[in-house]
């Protein structure tokens, strides 16, 4: 095994955590922004959905 000192460690230890924390957010980041596309969406549809009935019933 490398022989490393304590402070050696505690640098790998910061990396890893930042590593960790960023690959963590850019899955919730991704999730995050297809739901708000989905719900952005479904709106658009609502209203077009709504325009178009109010504009056959006249």
């Amino acid at each position: 095994m490398i022989d490393f000192d304590r402070e050696t460690w505690i640098y790998l230890l910061i990396i890893a955590a930042v590593i960790t924390y960023f690959l963590w957010n850019k899955g919730s980041a991704t999730k995050l922004r297809k739901h708000k596309k989905n719900k952005i969406f479904r709106m658009r549809y609502l209203e077009r959905k709504k325009k178009s009935k109010s504009v056959s019933k006249v």
